[in-house]
């Protein structure tokens, strides 16, 4: 899990190195350094922005102690990374880049309609029962027909 430090001294937040995050992704750490202003504050809570299609989002999250997991960003170069706590301390932005992902600019698919899971069911039903019934004559008792894409995944699996 990669961990990225950001020192916090005098409210001023900074990455340590040259960091970069790959979008998409929800296995990142933030490890904060604090100065000793912090020591009073145990309960933080991280707030991560970003810009994506000219829409600013954040997300905040809370923690204790000094490590946290970075929320998964999507479509955006760079995000900005700070910490805010008690009646109210706050830092400065940390920026650190990101890389695109592969799903930036085509969402990950959504999940497949229903009716696709009943085909496939019906499918998998006829070979548990040793039918001759081929996938491709589902398509004559399945209402709706089946898609020429589930008869060639069903027929790849028998």
């Amino acid at each position: 899990m990669p961990v990225i430090t950001i020192k916090v001294n005098g409210k001023i937040a900074e990455p340590v190195g040259a960091p970069e995050i790959v979008c998409g992704n929800s296995d990142c750490l933030l490890h904060f350094t604090f100065d000793s202003e912090w020591d009073d504050s145990p309960v933080r809570t991280l707030r991560t922005v970003w810009c994506s299609g000219g829409k600013f989002g954040y997300a905040d999250t809370v923690f204790e102690g000094d490590t946290v997991p970075l929320p998964p960003v999507y479509n955006t170069p760079e995000i900005a990374v700070g910490v805010y706590a008690g009646n109210l301390r706050t830092t400065t932005p940390a920026r650190i880049p990101c890389a695109r992902c592969i799903t930036d600019r085509v969402p990950v698919h959504a999940d497949p309609p229903p009716d696709v899971y009943a085909q496939l069911l019906d499918c998998l039903l006829h070979l548990e029962y040793g039918e001759s019934l081929a996938c491709s004559d589902v398509r004559a008792v399945t209402p709706g027909g089946v898609s020429e894409d589930i008869i060639a995944i069903a027929e790849e699996v028998i």
